[in-house]
């Protein structure tokens, strides 16, 4: 296994919590937002335009949570 990925799922359950804390924090001080607009603004889950200007979602099953965490705290 890569030593990297090896790290990266060292971290995994570290990583979790902090973005559960995250949205929940976010959540709690935007109550008007629908939980998956959180998703979406918190970028835990991206989504970008095709050539075409179609929005599309990524697919982020294979994302290592520390990278999810990462992605958030550039927001």
């Amino acid at each position: 296994m890569d030593k990297e990925i090896a790290i990266k799922i060292s971290k995994r359950r570290e990583a979790n919590s902090e973005i559960l804390q995250t949205l929940k924090l976010y959540l709690d001080n935007n109550p008007q937002i629908r939980f998956s607009q959180a998703l979406v603004n918190l970028n835990i889950i991206e989504q970008e335009l095709d050539k075409q200007g179609n929005l599309i979602t990524k697919d982020p099953f294979y994302e290592e949570p520390i990278d999810v965490l990462n992605r958030i705290k550039k927001v």
